[in-house]
């Protein structure tokens, strides 16, 4: 074990610290991106095997940008164990500048208005998950 992380409490029982805010930013947005190319995965191959409409395989995606922002914030505010609005919406907006320069980089092509609505879906679900993982914290005694 680490000794840095590692804090004895009165009742000498050792506590591990929570990582620091950028170690814990660039978790939950990996958590995040995971969640969400399972989902456009799982979306892809459902669109392919079924033949769903373009609207609805659309609907499919924010859908999966939407959980994997959302995922992003509960693991980065349960991480940090405060602030759970900012480190959330921090998450989300760190995965949709990776998820747009992704895009861009693939497509050779800079950003179009569609791609706020990603953006802002990722920040909003992001937001959400971080209070929520705030608001379920256990209670010290």
């Amino acid at each position: 074990m680490d000794v840095a992380k590692i804090k004895p409490t009165r009742s000498g029982k050792e506590r591990r610290l929570p990582p620091s805010p950028p170690a814990a930013l660039a978790l939950g947005a990996l958590a995040g991106g995971v969640v969400m190319l399972l989902l456009l995965g799982a979306a892809a191959a459902l669109a392919a095997g079924m033949g769903l409409p373009p609207s609805l395989l659309r609907a499919l995606a924010v859908a999966a940008l939407a959980a994997g922002g959302l995922t992003a914030g509960w693991v980065t505010a349960r991480k940090t164990g405060k602030q759970g609005l900012l480190w959330g919406a921090a998450a989300g907006g760190l995965l949709a500048v990776i998820r747009l320069g992704a895009g861009a980089a693939m497509l050779a092509r800079g950003p179009v208005p569609a791609d706020a609505l990603g953006a802002v879906t990722l920040l909003l679900a992001a937001a959400a998950g971080g209070v929520a993982a705030v608001q379920y914290l256990p209670r010290r005694r």
